[in-house]
């Protein structure tokens, strides 16, 4: 156990030394595109010179922009302060400190450098909401997928519905638990206020409000009515899919009350039991005679074997008081 648990916490430890060198990797290059950016345009910007002397920070605009646009904030901030320096030592008047009251030489710059943060702002945001977009949307075709699987299982019922009631999608398992059919479905022919009974509407437009407020309600029992007209106890649940549509799993009951059923009616033969036996520990305190058989004193028996004797005695005499009853109600 203690190797590998060892195991274990080496390869957790290796993992980790991987994912940290990737990340360092990862951000050596983006700060080296955004080197590689500034000084590709400052070569571009020098040879073409003669042609670039009203504009000299476009091509850089450029560097930060692809800087901030491959790497992030970190990088265009990186790009647009190595511009600034390029810009001021090749293109502008160099500014000094005796010359940095001179606007001439300081608002050019200036403008230069917050044209540019803008820029690697405006990109890096641009960068992190398609990220976000991205993962968001792998998130939903991975819930969609789920819900796919939960549907086509059938293991329980699976349910598309609008606020208006309408029944859009359901998996066979709903469709067997109500008795209809594909055709109905996509016929329309399935509705909220068609399967509900009139006492389980309340409840219903309880959890819809929930469901309007909250996004999801809490799963509640009532019934649907079947194609038939008969009743089948649900449990049932939805949540907010969009502004108009629902999503909701609907599993039968029917068992469970059955089930429920089974162990009152067991309860109600136990009490009666134990009523009948009651009577018959009052009226026969010394032996129990088991129509014609002979009298078996408790004194007779051992300890040990009590236990069992009067078990079995108590069988024989349940079954003999019922067979009498039963005898006088028939006879009666």
């Amino acid at each position: 156990m203690s190797r590998k648990t060892r195991t274990s916490e080496s390869q957790n430890i290796f993992s980790g030394n991987r994912d940290k060198g990737a990340f360092i990797r990862e951000k050596l290059l983006h700060y080296g595109v955004a080197f590689l950016s500034v000084a590709l345009a400052l070569w571009a910007t020098l040879l073409l010179n003669p042609y670039l002397t009203s504009t000299p920070g476009a091509l850089f605009f450029g560097a930060v922009m692809v800087s901030a646009w491959y790497g992030g904030l970190g990088p265009g901030l990186l790009a647009t302060l190595l511009s600034t320096f390029a810009v001021n030592c090749f293109f502008f008047k160099s500014l000094h400190v005796q010359n940095i009251t001179n606007l001439n030489i300081v608002v050019p710059l200036v403008v230069f450098m917050l044209t540019a943060g803008l820029i690697s702002w405006l990109n890096a945001s641009r960068r992190t909401a398609q990220r976000q977009a991205e993962a968001n949307l792998k998130s939903l075709r991975e819930s969609e997928a789920r819900f796919s699987r939960l549907t086509e299982s059938n293991i329980i019922g699976m349910i598309v519905a609008d606020l208006n009631g309408l029944i859009l999608e359901a998996n066979d398992t709903f469709l067997k638990m109500l008795n209809y059919t594909r055709e109905d479905l996509r016929s329309g022919r399935i509705r909220w206020g068609e399967i509900v009974p009139l006492e389980y509407i309340e409840v219903s437009e309880r959890g819809i409000q929930e469901l309007t407020i909250t996004g999801s309600c809490k799963p509640f029992e009532q019934k649907y009515i079947r194609k038939d007209g008969s009743l089948v106890p649900v449990l049932i649940g939805f949540a907010k899919q969009g502004d108009r549509t629902i999503i909701g799993f609907v599993l039968d009951l029917s068992e469970r009350k059955q089930a429920e059923a089974e162990a009152q009616h067991r309860a109600r033969q136990a009490e009666v039991a134990q009523s009948i036996l009651q009577m018959l520990l009052e009226h026969v305190p010394e032996g129990i005679t088991i129509a014609g058989g002979p009298l078996i004193s408790q004194s007779s028996l051992t300890a040990n074997s009590r236990k069992n004797f009067w078990a079995n005695q108590v069988n024989l005499s349940l079954a003999y008081l019922l067979s009498l009853m039963f005898s006088s109600t028939v006879c009666s």
